[in-house]
């Protein structure tokens, strides 16, 4: 699944990605791809690095990791159940 948050503020980002993420979980969707931009996308991506809250509230996720090949892109995975 994919989300594409570019011209949104930290706090509608926020909301945002936790609607998704509870999406995700409910759905045993494998992963979460955010695309936040590489510019003024630094504040998401910032926030979903540093993010303890998120990892805390929702004990699914497995990690959150930038996306290698794009900058503008971090991706949430998920431990999916059977």
């Amino acid at each position: 699944m994919q989300i594409d948050l570019h011209n949104f503020s930290l706090k509608e980002a926020k909301e945002i990605i936790n609607k998704n993420i509870e999406y995700c979980i409910k759905n045993n969707i494998y992963n979460l791809e955010i695309i936040h931009g590489f510019n003024n996308g630094t504040k998401i991506k910032n926030y979903l690095k540093n993010s303890k809250t998120l990892r805390n509230t929702y004990p699914d996720i497995k990690e959150i990791i930038p996306d290698l090949l794009n900058s503008g892109k971090t991706i949430i995975y998920f431990n999916i159940k059977l």
